[in-house]
């Protein structure tokens, strides 16, 4: 989940309506594929400064691997950077990242939507996993299937305004 640097307004001028997240797990790795949609909804262009958190904690290590379209700067637990919506357009930025994992747990952090002060209109999550793991998942499964020794869980999310983090355990 990302958290704009943009709404000192009382009308929110960015409108963070969907994302699609894929996360691939196995015994000791997980890997995010992210793409998360905006719409300006002003007739200017907007420049919007954006904060991205990762779960660094005792069961999670830094990112040792991370891929986005945009200048990024570093901190402790997540990445800064920015990027332009012009005006009226809608506009997405995908990022990717991995990390090792110190126990058979991964934390997609998704209470940072709180921060939007509105539900996404729709998320969408598929969690991948090597058939052996069994992941226990803490959000409700819309649809499973297997294919070539991989299992695929899809959770779909309307109106989405998380209380908590999206918590996978195996």
């Amino acid at each position: 989940m990302i958290i704009p640097f943009v709404f000192c307004q009382k009308k929110p001028t960015i409108d963070f309506y969907a994302e699609n997240i894929t996360i691939e797990i196995d015994k000791s790795r997980a890997r995010v594929s992210g793409t998360y949609f905006f719409e300006n909804l002003t007739p200017y262009p907007k420049r919007i400064k954006f904060y991205y958190p990762f779960p660094v904690d005792s069961l999670h290590s830094y990112p040792d691997t991370i891929l986005l379209a945009h200048p990024y700067e570093k901190d402790s637990t997540g990445i800064h950077f920015a990027m332009s919506i012009g005006p009226k357009n809608i506009d997405s930025f995908k990022i990717v990242y991995e990390q090792k994992l110190k126990r058979n747990q991964f934390r997609y952090i998704t209470t940072t939507t709180k921060k939007w002060q509105k539900p996404i209109k729709e998320a969408r999550f598929t969690i991948v996993s090597p058939q052996d793991l069994s992941p226990q998942i803490n959000y409700h499964i819309a649809k499973e299937e297997t294919i070539a020794n991989k299992c695929y869980y899809f959770i779909i999310q309307k109106e989405f305004y998380p209380g908590e983090d999206l918590i996978i355990k195996w």
